[in-house]
């Protein structure tokens, strides 16, 4: 599995318009293997992730 940085781009352009919006945007059963990229990228502080 693999994330690209457009994928990347596209989740935090989601995530800022939910912000704008007052909005709740959570990321359900993430991989561990994606899981490292967002930790890796920092995205791991911005997005919410729920098991």
């Amino acid at each position: 599995m693999y994330l690209t940085s457009a994928g990347l781009r596209v989740l935090l352009e989601a995530q800022q318009e939910m912000d704008d919006i007052e909005g709740e945007m959570v990321l359900r059963n993430v991989s561990d293997e994606i899981m490292e990229v967002f930790e890796l990228t920092g995205f791991d502080d911005v997005l919410t992730f729920e098991k």
